[in-house]
This record gives C-alpha cells, sequence and structure tokens, in this order.
C-alpha cells in the first residue's frame, strides 16, 4: 500500500534538495489541518509519507506526492491516548503506536490500505514496565525507554533485551544506528552503546562546557552528531569522532532571549543544518559547524513541535488542534 508513493533511497535520489540556503528562505506554510487534535507525527524515512496520530486513537496516513496532501488511511482506535507514532525501519507498511498507559502497538498495512493491528505484548520479565518513549533503530527494531530503564525491542518477538537500568528518571531519548543517547534529570546526557551494556562509554554533563541547567533534547543526525539542547537556551553539537567530548563542539548563538525554545531538528539530506523552533512560531537555521544564524522562517500556527522531512524541503508541526505543513514550491522537489 506505502510502497507507490516515492518511496526511494534518498542518498541515490537527483532531488535531494532539502541542503540549500535558497529553498530554506522559500520555506512557508503551504497546509494546515485543524479537524483533529495531533499528539505525535512522522515523515517516512525513505517516502513522501506523514503519519499523523491523534490522543483520541486517531492515526491517518498522508500522501505528500501532490499539495495539498492526499489522504491514504485514516483508522481510530477506540479508547486509547496515543503519545507518538513512527514508522518501522526496514519497512514500507508497518507503523508502531506507543499508547498509554505505556504500551506498544502495530500497525502493519496491506495493498488496500486496511490495517491488521498488533498488541506488542512484550516480555519484561517478572517487572510490568510502562513505556514513556521509543525510537526506530535497526531494521525491524526499536529502542524504549521506561522512566528508569533502556530496552531493545524487536517488533517481531515478545522478548525485551534490557540495556541498562538506571538510578534517574530519563525524560529524552535519542539514537543512532547501536548508540543510545539518554537525558535525564540528574542533568546528565548519558551514551550508550548497544553492544557494550554494562556501562556508558561517555557522559555529557552540562558543567563540562561551562553550564549548570538540565539536557532537555537530544537529536543524532545521519552521521551520529549529537545535537544537545538546554533547558537554559543554550544548544551544541557534538562530534562523534571526539567521542562526544567537549573539544571539537559548536554552540550556536541564540537571538530569541525573550523566548522560549520547544524544539530542535537536523535539516537536509546530510543533515547540513539545523534548526531551532521557539514558542513564537518562528524557526532559527544554522549551517551545522557554525555558530551565527543564516536564515529564520515563521510558522503560520505557533506549533510547538518540529519534525524535518529526512530528504524533501518540507517541514511539520503541530500545536493543539493546529497541523502544518511547510515547503517550498513543488517544483523544487
Amino acid at each position: 500500500m506505502l510502497q507507490g508513493i516515492g518511496i526511494t533511497d534518498p542518498r541515490k535520489s537527483t532531488r535531494c534538495l532539502a541542503a540549500s540556503e535558497d529553498l530554506i528562505r522559500r520555506l512557508e506554510c503551504k497546509y494546515t489541518d485543524s479537524q483533529y487534535e495531533v499528539s505525535s507525527l512522522a515523515f517516512h524515512k525513505r517516502g513522501k509519507i506523514l503519519a499523523l496520530a491523534g490522543d483520541e486513537g486517531y492515526i491517518s496516513l498522508w500522501a505528500l506526492d501532490h499539495f495539498p496532501p492526499k489522504l491514504m488511511s485514516e483508522i481510530c482506535v477506540d479508547e486509547i491516548s496515543i503519545k507518538k507514532v513512527d514508522f518501522v525501519t526496514g519497512t514500507d507498511n508497518q507503523l508502531v503506536v506507543l499508547y498509554d498507559p505505556g504500551k506498544l502497538m502495530k500497525f502493519h498495512f496491506n495493498e488496500s490500505g486496511d490495517p491488521t493491528i498488533i498488541d506488542l505484548n512484550l516480555d519484561f520479565g517478572d517487572e510490568d514496565e510502562d513505556l514513556e518513549m521509543f525510537a526506530p533503530t535497526q531494521e525491524h527494531c526499536l529502542i524504549a525507554c521506561s522512566p528508569s530503564s533502556i530496552f531493545q525491542v524487536d517488533t517481531r518477538d515478545p522478548h525485551v533485551q534490557v540495556i541498562k537500568k538506571t538510578q534517574h528518571y530519563i525524560t529524552e531519548l535519542a539514537v543512532h544506528d547501536n548508540l543510545v543517547a539518554v537525558a535525564t534529570v540528574d542533568s546528565y546526557a548519558r551514551i550508550y552503546d548497544t553492544r557494550m551494556t554494562r556501562s556508558p562509554f561517555t557522559k555529557l554533563r552540562p558543567d563540562v562546557i561551562g553550564d549548570s541547567d538540565t539536557v532537555e533534547t537530544l537529536k543524532f543526525s545521519v552521521h551520529g552528531e549529537l545535537l544537545v539542547s538546554f533547558y537554559h537556551k543554550d544548544m551544541y553539537l557534538f562530534y562523534k569522532d571526539d567521542h562526544y567530548s567537549s573539544g571539537q563542539m559548536v554552540s550556536y548563538l541564540m537571538q530569541r532571549m525573550n523566548l522560549q525554545p520547544s524544539s530542535i531538528c537536523f535539516y537536509g539530506p546530510n543533515c547540513d543544518y539545523v534548526c531551532r523552533l521557539w514558542d513564537s512560531g518562528e524557526i532559527n537555521f544554522w549551517r551545522k559547524g557554525e555558530s551565527e544564524p543564516i536564515a529564520e522562517v515563521v510558522s503560520k500556527s505557533g506549533f510547538n513541535s518540529l519534525v524535518c522531512h529526512p530528504f524533501l524541503p518540507m517541514l511539520a508541526g503541530f500545536s493543539d488542534k493546529s497541523t502544518e505543513l511547510m515547503t517550498c514550491a513543488p517544483q523544487y522537489w
């Protein structure tokens, strides 16, 4: 069902145009929807598809081949509150949904767009865990977190591998290949290698970079660079080759000190840019390795969560009952 909607390898695409400063400045609102209250959204990693999920059990898939987007499939699972939705790595027709009270559900779509809904009754052994977040990783697998534990989950198998049990409440999760980064309430960001699960091979503390605030958000690039934002608004880039130390880090200048940041992202097929959304709806862009911002765009509805398409010049965000897509004219992609 999803295979025909622009599924491609972005590394081989001749239209990987997102990493263009001219196209960044051309970004504007092209579509808004206020029919449903959205709690999560996700772009397909290799296709022109957007998944939206609502906190009342509503899920929809949208084809982005043309504008306005075309509704492909619409599902409503009664009496669940959805916290997050994302596509399963290595598949073109599967979604994973995290819903209250901390359980996972998989949607497998057939060629007609009809889903088979599978509750992932995960086996945590003697303990019952309520998951707070997850992130897709390698094929059919994902990393999931409860408040104090990190797990590796195969969506085809109820068995769960415990990566780490922590002493501190986990507030944020980011994944890249075998690397798992988590932020905790003790102001640390810890990075684990799933092949060496006994202890983190590195730690980030705010005071290492002259800071005393708590880590807010973590994002990995496709190359394994780690973007870290802190509650008092600073944002830094750490390099994998430098073992995520402060030796080669990049700090980004914030020009909106009277506003509150709400989301960060890498932008472009090679993650050549980073962007940050403010609570006013303004989005600042930086070249990945430079401190000065190069562009600013403004969302129409002032959304509070931001997701960038992996290879198209496109952003999506939501707030309250409004969902917004920002892009440039379709001839550019």
